[in-house]
């Protein structure tokens, strides 16, 4: 199933962040199976996922809770006061 046909027909761009390669490679091909949505990069942890937001300004990041380092919870705190208008889900 889609996502349908958005007005502009601009595909919304993903971040996935997890410290497990597995777990963003099988998030990455199920996501590409939908209309709409394009995985624009992937990382591993605060450091890669701050490169990857400034270079790439994804329209979301997914983002896993539990990483070793700095945890999720924290890298969305200080990613939001970097980049206010970043829209981060949690996995």
């Amino acid at each position: 199933m889609g996502l349908g046909t958005d007005v502009t027909n601009k595909n919304i761009r993903i971040l996935l962040v997890d410290d497990h390669q597995v777990v963003r490679d099988g998030l990455q091909h199920m996501l590409e199976q939908e209309t709409g949505i394009e995985v624009i990069g992937q990382g591993a942890d605060a450091e890669q996922t701050f490169s990857c937001i400034r270079e790439l300004s994804p329209d979301i990041v997914l983002m896993d809770i539990k990483m070793p380092g700095m945890d999720g919870i924290e890298l969305t705190r200080q990613v939001r006061r970097q980049y206010p208008d970043c829209k981060i889900i949690m996995l």
